[in-house]
């Protein structure tokens, strides 16, 4: 039985990725994206991608000494066979404690003349999730970038003015930090968004961030509870965790210190999508340091 399932998953990736004339665009609606000709970063429902294009002798044993950031043994990397495109494959999990796993999925792949393009595709699951990565998305991610046929749209340039967050464009003059789908609005508030396709999709990036946060710091977490919040206008409940900040290191918010650390998890339909964000704030003794932020407030408010 399984040995018939495999055969029958097998046949189903060759037909699925045997001809690249078909890409899935879907994802397009879904897509964050940013960087310029040679480096840029994506993401789409929860997953991250870097893609870097290199000069170099596209060789097994090379790759190592072209692309010397990405850390790998030699003897790890195989071959994808049913990319169209000549390629050096590897996937990795690394597993961290509560049962999650974070993994890597990595391509080189040969392009035109010299150029060799290495992919990473960063997930975030739970170890028991057999849904652990998703081959369509990297493969069509990979023929856009190889074939050149990513919609310039897509993908914002470093140097751009304005952020898209879900519609919204905020000016960068408004905030204080920005990297790809994460702002901070000044020393105590962040937004970290991505948008799925479904509600599982969005859950299970919620579900791991809050998994995450309670393996690293169930000693500093004091709140966990469901709050009323006003997010882009609406009404809504909002997952809500409070940590202390003594000890406390996240990437969901600016700087841990002050009296509490306050994190939202929001998921709301967003046209055909669903907008997951995570709301950080650190919560300061200061006056000044405590001072409401227009633009913050008007994206996001308890009540």
């Amino acid at each position: 039985m399984i040995d018939r399932l495999l055969l029958l998953s097998v046949a189903f990736l060759v037909n699925a990725f045997s001809s690249f004339a078909q890409i899935d665009t879907s994802f397009y609606d879904r897509l964050i994206g940013v960087g310029d000709k040679d480096i840029f970063m994506l993401n789409a429902d929860g997953i991250s991608v870097l893609c870097e294009i290199k000069a170099g002798v596209f060789e097994k044993t090379n790759m190592k000494y072209v692309f010397k950031n990405i850390g790998f043994k030699e003897e790890d990397i195989a071959t994808d066979s049913l990319l169209k495109y000549p390629n050096f494959y590897r996937s990795e999990k690394i597993e961290i404690d509560g049962g999650l796993e974070e993994r890597r999925v990595t391509y080189f792949v040969k392009g035109e003349g010299v150029k060799i393009h290495a992919f990473q595709f960063y997930y975030q699951t739970s170890s028991i999730d057999t849904h652990q990565t998703n081959k369509l998305f990297e493969y069509n991610v990979i023929e856009l970038c190889i074939s050149n046929s990513f919609p310039t749209r897509l993908i914002k340039k470093a140097t751009d003015k304005v952020i898209n967050f879900n519609g919204r464009m905020i000016s960068k003059s408004e905030v204080s930090y920005v990297f790809l789908n994460h702002i901070e609005i000044d020393n105590s508030r962040a937004i970290t968004w991505s948008i799925h396709k479904d509600m599982n999709s969005a859950n299970n990036s919620n579900d791991f961030e809050i998994k995450n946060l309670k393996v690293k710091h169930l000693d500093q977490m004091i709140l966990d509870t469901v709050v009323n919040v006003r997010f882009e206008g609406k009404k809504m409940k909002a997952r809500k965790l409070e940590f202390l900040p003594s000890g406390f290191i996240s990437h969901l918010v600016p700087q841990a210190y002050g009296k509490t650390v306050s994190l939202y998890f929001i998921i709301v339909p967003s046209n055909n999508n669903y907008l997951q964000c995570i709301i950080g704030r650190a919560h300061h003794e200061s006056t000044l340091l405590s001072m409401s932020s227009p633009l913050f407030d008007s994206i996001f408010m308890e009540y």
